[in-house]
């Protein structure tokens, strides 16, 4: 079941992506957005806000978007709700960059002047489930990856950054995740790119078979 959900996701993110409609500026979270970057829900370009749910203590929402270059920002907004936010961001590779728990009451903001341009991921979750860097730690506390406090805007602390685990919340509800207009599609191969090796492949089965 849990195979098939992330295929489900994975199929619907992959549409999502290749149609990038310029108009798509809102978007819903898929069943439930990954706690990895491999199942991070993908964001197609011009998303500006993505409406999602921490469903449970230890449920982590990864979004995958591209970015143009320039001034950044993402914040929380609650419908209704009295979910106590928190804000992650990583690179490419998982690496974290920012993170901010409270910027105004349970609300989160996370700002740069300036975000180069590349691949990113931004996750939400509720208090105090925070990004670690060992997957079964012995310590929580040691291993994570940004400092255990509130109201500011914190680099990571630890000396490796690369998301592993997540150590578990107490904070459930819904929010909106509101994102910079500038925003790309995220990368994914081109549908030529991704015929090229399947052809090289059926080629040297072809050249194997013959040989036999």
């Amino acid at each position: 079941m849990k195979i098939k959900t992330t295929l489900a996701t994975f199929i619907t993110s992959l549409s999502l992506l290749l149609a990038s409609p310029l108009s798509a500026t809102v978007i819903l979270e898929d069943s439930d957005a990954g706690q990895t970057l491999a199942t991070a829900q993908l964001l197609p370009e011009g998303t500006s806000e993505v409406w999602g749910s921490i469903a449970d203590a230890n449920d982590v929402d990864l979004y995958g978007f591209a970015w143009n270059c320039g001034e950044f920002s993402a914040d929380t907004f609650l419908t209704e709700s009295t979910l106590d936010t928190q804000l992650f961001l990583f690179d490419a590779l998982g690496a974290g960059l920012w993170s901010n728990d409270d910027s105004r009451g349970l609300l989160s903001e996370i700002y740069l002047a300036f975000l180069s341009q590349g691949s990113y991921f931004i996750a939400v979750t509720g208090f105090d489930n925070d990004p670690l860097n060992e997957v079964d730690p012995s310590d929580v506390n040691a291993a994570l990856i940004f400092p255990n406090e509130w109201e500011g805007q914190y680099a990571p602390s630890a000396a490796d950054t690369v998301l592993a685990d997540w150590s578990g919340g107490n904070s459930t509800g819904d929010y909106v995740l509101r994102l910079s207009p500038s925003t790309g599609a995220f990368p994914v191969p081109e549908p030529s790119t991704l015929f090229v090796p399947l052809l090289g492949g059926v080629m040297l089965a072809f050249r194997m078979r013959k040989r036999s």
